[in-house]
């Protein structure tokens, strides 16, 4: 009887569970308390640095000289295929360059399949490098294959005017 009578509280108090009206959702802010357009801070065209221009280099550029001026964007694109193991490197680099930002498509194109040749673009900012001649190049090889030469080259001379 003890037992009927525990089993009888746990399904009334379960019934009362499920009887038991739904927490009401938070109200939607009032009018009055909600943010006024003036609480938002205006973007202010001053506090943006102006951008340079955007110099493209690309296969075609191999050993060439190109120039760009303080402030603008150099962006490499390379025709690659990293699903042969092969990609490229960057070699050599004036240290006031630095290292470029590398950029690579989000992923195959609709007409692209396994093997599809792709391309790789490295970026480099040229706000705070210093007028003159800078020397880049890239090797196309596999990373584990450190020894010998790379399997192509690709060389040109980055001519920044101030």
């Amino acid at each position: 009887m003890i037992r009927f009578a525990s089993i009888l509280a746990c399904v009334a108090s379960l019934a009362a569970c499920a009887e038991t009206p739904p927490v009401p959702a938070t109200p939607p802010p009032s009018p009055s308390s909600a943010a006024s357009p003036s609480a938002v801070p205006a973007a202010s065209s001053s506090a943006r640095p102006s951008a340079g221009n955007v110099v493209k280099v690309g296969d075609a550029d191999d050993g060439k000289t190109v120039n760009a001026k303080v402030g603008d964007t150099v962006e490499l694109t390379l025709t690659t295929n990293p699903t042969t193991g092969y990609d490229w490197q960057v070699q050599l680099v004036d240290r006031s360059l630095g290292a470029p930002t590398v950029r690579r498509p989000a992923g195959p194109g609709p007409a692209d399949g396994i093997g599809a040749a792709t391309t790789v673009t490295f970026v480099w900012s040229l706000s705070h490098v210093e007028a003159g001649d800078h020397k880049i190049e890239l090797g196309y090889r596999r990373p584990w294959e450190k020894d010998g030469p790379p399997e192509k080259a690709f060389r040109f001379t980055l001519h920044v005017a101030s």
